[in-house]
């Protein structure tokens, strides 16, 4: 039928629904999570959402009201707090909170670079008030912080993470370089660039030897070519090897 063509749609891998298809579709998620539909078909906009799903028969008389003048003044007042506004408007969908927003002309403020203690918040797995959730997610991308590692670290704990790190550290490395070592790969962990699984904490454990090593001249540390050779004179490294080369 001409309807059924009509109200038919296809998703962004090329798949064509039927009108059947697109009402079980809508049927399952559009109550539940409008997002999935969202991002399963991007062509289709929030009003032709709320269309379709009446249209299916799956929204009910209340889904479709339009803001109130009281909903609009809760959005300004407790914005940009969206869990906030979710709670005080459940028959409303985050998705739609947001871009109702978007169109007030609801903007966070610029707040310029992160500081120091926002860094730590990070971190610490916590979320600096004001920021949003996409400057949130560039600043762990800066910072090197995998949310997922992080997440791990912080389940963990303190001491089970040292006892961890302590472990993986081989034990036949002299003193100072071993703790150094330790000391390393356990602040990558902290600042949730490592995770604390036996595999990235080997590798990150190599990676923090070599580099300890490369501190230590007796444990194959670049010598540079201007270093004194004694402490009571001015002859180099330099020095020495260009008078010890053969001439010709």
């Amino acid at each position: 039928m001409p309807g059924k063509k009509r109200i038919s749609a296809v998703d962004r891998s090329g798949r064509e629904y039927s009108c059947d298809e697109m009402r079980l579709v809508f049927k399952t998620f559009y109550k539940k999570n409008t997002a999935v539909i969202a991002k399963m078909l991007p062509s289709i906009s929030e009003d032709a959402m709320r269309k379709r799903a009446k249209f299916y028969g799956v929204m009910e008389a209340r889904d479709y009201e339009i803001y109130s003048d009281c909903h609009i003044a809760i959005l300004r007042d407790k914005f940009p707090d969206y869990a906030e506004m979710e709670r005080l408007l459940p028959e409303r969908s985050a998705r739609s909170i947001r871009v109702r927003c978007r169109r007030l002309g609801l903007r966070q403020p610029h707040l310029g670079d992160f500081t120091p203690e926002e860094d730590a918040m990070l971190r610490r797995g916590e979320k600096p008030p004001g920021r949003g959730q996409q400057s949130i997610y560039r600043r762990h991308l800066r910072l090197g912080i995998d949310k997922s590692s992080l997440k791990k670290v912080l389940a963990l704990g303190e001491e089970a993470l040292r006892e961890r790190v302590n472990s993986i550290v081989p034990r036949g490395l002299p003193r100072h370089i071993r703790e150094e070592a330790i000391q390393i790969v356990h602040m990558l962990c902290i600042e949730g660039k490592c995770s604390p699984e036996d595999e990235p904490l080997r590798a990150a454990c190599k990676r923090a030897v070599t580099a300890t090593r490369k501190m230590h001249p007796d444990w194959g540390a670049p010598l540079s070519m201007d270093a004194k050779l004694f402490d009571d004179g001015s002859a180099t490294v330099g020095d020495r090897i260009s008078s010890d080369t053969f001439h010709f």
